[in-house]
């Protein structure tokens, strides 16, 4: 987890970038176990099938095709989660293998209804009752300094998500949304 400010300036309340790494859980081990064996399966398909002649000629190709495929889904299991509050607006990404960046909502703080710390039990009570697309974006479930907001999207849709959030980010929210930020 890194705190990184792209202006200098400590006392900046317009900008502040923070960088997750989601820790690898059992579905990621299973993914990333998932891309070998399908590397290994395909090999032994394509020499059971081909003449045994054809293999040390197709050994180089294969060989290259595997490390290429590899690299390309293992990449799709390292995953960081990107929050950048700039000028009261939160913008939430998800970074797949450090390069490729999708942003999975950009939402003014102001338009919160509610930014409290997560505790399961209060996050069903805020949540209940009502259809919510969830974004989870934090390093693991029991990460340090968790909160949850909840807002409406575009579309009008309800939206929670959950985040980890330093003492910067809190009093980032404060600021913005001092009505909707519980602090306790």
């Amino acid at each position: 987890m890194a705190y990184v400010a792209k202006d200098e300036s400590s006392l900046s309340i317009n900008y502040f970038e923070y960088n997750v790494e989601k820790k690898p859980d059992g579905k990621t081990r299973l993914q990333r176990f998932g891309i070998i064996v399908l590397d290994i399966v395909l090999a032994i398909a394509i020499f059971a099938i081909f003449p045994s002649g054809l293999i040390p000629i197709m050994f180089c190709g294969l060989g290259l095709v595997f490390a290429i495929l590899t690299f390309f889904l293992y990449k799709k299991t390292q995953i960081e989660y990107e929050y950048e509050i700039n000028s009261g607006e939160l913008t939430m990404a998800k970074v797949f293998g450090g390069r490729t960046r999708k942003t999975l909502f950009s939402q003014k703080i102001s338009k919160f209804e509610l930014i409290a710390p997560y505790t399961e039990e209060r996050f069903k009570a805020a949540t209940s009752g009502m259809e919510v697309k969830v974004y989870n974006c934090t390093s693991s479930p029991d990460a340090l300094d968790m909160h949850f907001g909840i807002f409406k999207d575009e579309s009008g849709r309800k939206c929670a998500v959950i985040l980890q959030a330093p003492k910067k980010a809190v009093s980032i929210f404060r600021f913005y949304n001092s009505t909707a930020t519980q602090i306790r």
